[in-house]
């Protein structure tokens, strides 16, 4: 139970600090984040993740880690230009994409849930030619920092028995309407 707490209080903390990097990238004097967070604490699955400690707690954490990171990246930096910006972008972009690869490995292919969030974000706010090559950019450097953790990762035999009898059982049967559901248990 002190795990879920604690992870609760965290998972609160991360979308308090999203929701207050976005007013400030956007400019915006309104800096309350408590309708959001109580938004959050409201919905009924989120009581019951926390209460059964679910495997969602640390996917939440990492996911909403990710999203920190890349809003991180889209702060203004008001340094000379010179070395410092790279460096920081290239941080969030690692640090984006090491939480991705972390929630990956947690729950699967459910974890890549945060690359959308850069998609999304363009769409639906951002959308000019500069933003595009950023965000196409941040694509290409997030992906090739997510494929050298897996390239590291891949060489241990574990990793790879598991996530192909992973992609085999769970995903192929899923997606082909193979896999035992609820209503197929309980029919005579």
């Amino acid at each position: 139970k002190l795990f879920c707490f604690v992870f609760l209080i965290v998972n609160a903390f991360l979308i308090h600090r999203i929701v207050l990097l976005f007013h400030k990238i956007h400019n915006k004097e309104n800096t309350s984040s408590w309708p959001v967070l109580m938004l959050w604490l409201l919905v009924p699955i989120t009581f019951w993740v926390y209460k059964n400690n679910v495997l969602e707690i640390l996917l939440t954490t990492f996911t909403l880690s990710a999203i920190l990171c890349f809003f991180r990246m889209l702060l203004p930096h008001k340094t000379p230009a010179g070395v410092f910006f790279p460096v920081c972008t290239g941080l969030a972009v690692f640090c984006f994409s090491f939480f991705v690869f972390c929630a990956f490995l947690t729950k699967g292919l459910t974890g890549l849930f945060p690359l959308a969030v850069p998609f999304l974000y363009f769409i639906v706010l951002e959308r000019t030619r500069e933003k595009l090559k950023k965000l196409l950019l941040f694509y290409f450097t997030a992906s090739a920092f997510l494929l050298s953790f897996f390239l590291i990762i891949y060489n241990q035999e574990d990793f790879r028995n598991y996530f192909s009898h992973y992609f085999s059982e769970q995903v192929g049967k899923s997606l082909s309407g193979e896999r035992e559901t609820a209503d197929f248990r309980f029919k005579t």
